[in-house]
């Protein structure tokens, strides 16, 4: 199945509980936050920062504990489960929990800083990523950050079955989970198509080492 869409994504996590969830940040090695670790000054010069899949509220917690960062604080989680999860869990006038699509995401307010964590990007099909990207810059401040990170596409140590040269499937309890790896060319094409500049590529494995890499990404007009 090579003309599969995010929707397909979403039946596969509604499945999920929310200890699921922390077992695959567990299994990931992203528990002790070594990604956020990574980016503690993008997140100490930002006056708004917006998270994109908050999950079960990984993301959040950090930031919230993050002794620079005062600012506000919002989420977006498509998953009823999860939001009803986040709503209780962070009762807080810093956090703001938006119940959404992302492809469907609008709002009159920019943010300084947007974190796509957990390699979400990948989630998305091929033909659903710039457009996305684009929607996400749209509301982003001019000269804020977008942080994405992602699963190289040259990575050895992705659990899955290769569908073609960029499409792959991880077979689980839960159903098929499917993911679109993009090159480094193609991410340097979604951000020349955006008039946007790449700040800074910072290349990690996780705790379980698993390989990831950071894109930072600016926004230099107000497109």
């Amino acid at each position: 199945m090579n003309n599969w869409t995010n929707t397909e994504n979403k039946i596969f996590y509604n499945k999920m509980s929310e200890q699921d969830f922390r077992n695959g940040a567990i299994n990931g090695g992203l528990e002790n936050n070594c990604d956020l670790q990574l980016i503690s000054n993008y997140i100490t010069q930002s006056e708004s920062i917006l998270e994109i899949g908050a999950g079960y509220g990984r993301v959040i917690e950090h930031l919230l504990n993050h002794q620079n960062f005062k600012g506000e604080l919002f989420a977006i989680e498509r998953n009823e489960q999860l939001y009803s999860l986040l709503t209780t869990k962070f009762n807080d006038k810093r956090v703001t929990v938006i119940n959404k699509d992302l492809r469907d995401f609008t709002t009159n307010r920019k943010f300084s800083l947007m974190l796509w964590m957990w390699a979400s990007i990948c989630e998305f099909s091929k033909q659903e990523q710039l457009p996305t990207i684009s929607n996400l810059m749209s509301h982003l401040e001019t000269n804020g950050y977008l942080v994405i990170d992602m699963i190289p596409s040259d990575c050895e140590t992705i659990q899955a079955v290769k569908l073609d040269k960029d499409n792959y499937v991880i077979r689980t309890n839960f159903g098929d989970d499917f993911i679109y790896l993009p090159s480094e060319e193609i991410i340097k094409n979604y951000i020349t198509a955006l008039k946007a500049h790449l700040v800074e590529k910072i290349i990690y494995n996780t705790k379980t080492n698993k390989q990831r890499v950071l894109y930072i990404i600016q926004k230099t007009e107000d497109n």
